[in-house]
């Protein structure tokens, strides 16, 4: 390890000053391709070799680093967003790669924080014909976050000449909230009466993701293979909570579900060097395999209460229903590329990728309990004969299936250049063919009322009617022709020295300054 000077160490110092002074108190993106590649295209990953995304995908690639590693990234340093249509989102992230105990070491954390609030105020003024003026003030709050945290340990250790061991372990935090609430008060300045209109939602959905991956790296022929396994046992909980009040009314809605599940991937990949065009070259060519099964229960109870202007009447209604949802998607991609030094300074990168994605989400309304309450006062006495107790046990036996089937080809291509020892410009684009397919089948049974009794408060009791609807089905089908759509990116390099570089790139508009990227990457 060679020794850094006071020189370098102060110049090391002032960037990451710069860097935290700019990022304090924001929170970075999920994103394990780098900033190179992304000036180039982030499809060039698995084609093109690149230190920072061949770690993520295969730890082994952990053992082609030579000394000590530190990456920061800061997306947001001119107020742009990382991805497109974010609102008011920041970024950043660090990394680190060492050797310990005889392993190589990569320990990543990236946080992000996005969030939207606005707020309304609107009155307005209506003069009637008998000269009566009501007035009506409307306010709004919305409030909608995105949060994310992912982090990540990597280490590799070579087991033989010819073989490497990867492990990954990992957590990904996910905290989504969305709170709307409005206030509407309408009140006539000549008799003085005044209504209430005020709902209010809000939403929490959580996901903590897990991450345990293992991955082999061998030598076969001239070429390398590398494959491996990766478990996500992904824990979700979501909560929807609406309230709306009103003049003589109110009700409100609790939804939650939460569950378990593991999502599991199997990728490989083989790279072998080869002449192209009488160039040195190298050919990337493998896959992923995606599964993902989920299965679980959401309930809902909703209870609405009404009063009178007398207030002589007193009505509440409790709903409560259960729906299974059961999810199964798949995926796969296959891709196939070269990496070719066209020159001492200038490497190009090219390919085709493949992939499929099938989803299938099946809903199946369970059950629903309701119970109504009516309770009639006269002269602030309960009548008994007209106020009761009804509940009821409601099968709807509903099933709602959605699937969908999304089918791309994607031709990457990226060039890098040095134009001085320093200085380095990159640009590349990816142009994306794809085919989609919808469909919606719904089956209805009807609803069977296995019991609906009504009790009212002088003994009485009263069995409802049992009734079974009719069967029927109903299917949609929407197919999305093929579509091509393509992404141009740029970007370029700074070497400050042999120790610390700057990668900048722009996203969409190049003559947008609020799309400049940056990051800052340490070698030692």
């Amino acid at each position: 390890m060679r020794k850094i000077s006071i020189t370098l160490c102060m110049t090391f110092m002032t960037l990451l000053m710069v860097l935290i002074g700019t990022i304090f108190g924001t929170a970075l993106a999920v994103d394990q391709t780098s900033m190179r590649l992304n000036s180039m295209t982030a499809e060039l990953a698995n084609i093109l070799y690149d230190e920072y995304t061949d770690i993520h995908n295969f730890s082994t690639s952990l053992l082609d680093v030579d000394g000590v590693r530190l990456y920061t990234e800061q997306s947001n340093i001119l107020g742009g967003d990382r991805r497109p249509n974010a609102f008011n989102e920041s970024t950043n992230s660090i990394g680190f790669i060492g050797d310990l105990f005889g392993f190589k070491l990569g320990v990543y954390y990236e946080q992000t924080r996005a969030q939207d609030a606005s707020n309304s105020e609107e009155e307005s003024v209506i003069k009637e014909a008998d000269e009566s003026v009501t007035k009506s003030l409307t306010k709004t709050n919305e409030t909608n976050k995105e949060n994310y945290t992912v982090s990540s340990i990597l280490l590799a250790k070579s087991l033989s000449e010819i073989t490497d061991l990867g492990i990954k372990l990992g957590a990904q935090l996910e905290d989504n909230s969305y709170n709307y609430s409005r206030d509407i008060t309408t009140s006539n300045s000549q008799s003085d009466d005044k209504t209430l209109d005020t709902p209010e939602h809000d939403k929490v959905d959580k996901n903590n993701i897990l991450l345990l991956g293992v991955d082999l790296r061998t030598g076969i022929g001239s070429g390398v293979l590398s494959y491996g396994l990766e478990v996500s046992p992904i824990i979700r909980q979501v909560e929807l909570l609406k309230n709306n009040e009103g003049t003589g009314w109110s009700s409100k809605t609790e939804t939650s579900a939460s569950f378990m599940s593991p999502a599991l991937m199997f990728k490989a990949k083989y790279e072998v060097p080869v002449l192209l065009f009488g160039k040195s070259a190298v050919i990337r060519t493998g896959g992923n395999l995606q599964r993902l099964s989920v299965n679980y229960d959401e309930t809902q109870t909703t209870t609405v209460v009404s009063e009178t202007i007398l207030e002589d009447v007193h009505y509440t209604e409790t709903t409560n229903s259960k729906e299974n949802r059961s999810e199964r998607e798949t995926g796969y991609q296959f891709y196939i590329g070269s990496e070719t030094q066209v020159n001492r300074h200038t490497v190009l990168g090219f390919g085709i990728k493949l992939n499929t994605l099938t989803r299938e989400i099946v809903r199946t309304v369970k059950e629903q309990e309701t119970e109504i309450s009516q309770v009639i006062k006269n002269a602030g006495e309960v009548d008994e004969n007209n106020s009761y107790l009804e509940t009821a046990v409601v099968t709807p036996k509903e099933i709602v299936t959605d699937a969908a089937a999304n089918l791309s080809l994607v031709i990457p291509f990226g060039l890098e250049t040095k134009l001085t020892d320093s200085f380095t410009l990159r640009l590349g684009a990816a142009s994306t063919f794809y085919n989609k397919t919808i469909s919606r089948t719904v089956t209805e049974t009807g609803e069977t009322v296995t019991e609906r009794v009504r009790k009212y408060d002088n003994g009485d009791e009263q069995i409802m009617e049992e009734k079974t609807g009719v069967q029927q089905a109903i299917d949609v089908d929407e197919t999305v022709h093929i579509r091509n759509t393509t992404e141009l990116n740029f970007g370029f390099g700074y070497e400050i020295n042999e120790n610390i570089s700057l990668d900048f790139r722009t996203a969409g508009d190049f003559t947008n300054l609020n799309n400049l990227r940056l990051s800052l990457n340490v070698k030692f």
